[in-house]
């Protein structure tokens, strides 16, 4: 289980909660890895404008 939580101030703007399950079924696993980048092209987005800045935290 991986959480990524984006902050701003103190107020959560965004929160993301996935997990990375191994399946037969190759559609789900490709959905998920649209997740992650979809997920990780926001924090990029935010990161870039500094709309964000230093209130960034990561867990893993």
């Amino acid at each position: 289980m991986c959480r990524l939580f984006i902050y701003h101030g103190k107020n959560v703007v965004l929160f993301f909660q996935y997990s990375l399950i191994e399946t037969s079924f190759m559609d789900n696993r490709e959905k998920v890895i649209v997740l992650f980048q979809r997920i990780f092209l926001v924090v990029d987005l935010l990161i870039e404008h500094d709309c964000l800045k230093n209130h960034l935290g990561f867990q893993e």
